[in-house]
């Protein structure tokens, strides 16, 4: 290789170099905005849980003993964490 086609190709590697980490910063975003989306999702679903446990509560004084076991199965099939 001659010294042109070195620096040709030094420069196609700096090219990728520099797109590669422009999507690194992108996964970095894409991540950090995951992250916080699962974060908020898991605080809603903890409320959600909590107003079905008031609710089950409620019903089971107004003779729907049975919704107990059932809201229990179900949201026992959420896993937490």
């Amino acid at each position: 290789m001659n010294e042109e086609q070195l620096e040709a190709e030094i420069e196609r590697l700096n090219k990728h170099c520099k797109r590669m980490a422009s999507d690194l910063v992108d996964i970095a975003d894409d991540h950090s905005r995951l992250f916080d989306e699962n974060a908020r999702l898991k605080e809603q679903v903890e409320r959600l849980i909590k107003a079905g446990d008031f609710m089950a509560n409620r019903l089971m004084y107004q003779g729907y003993h049975l919704t107990i076991p059932q809201w229990n199965e179900a949201k026992d099939k959420y896993p937490r964490r």
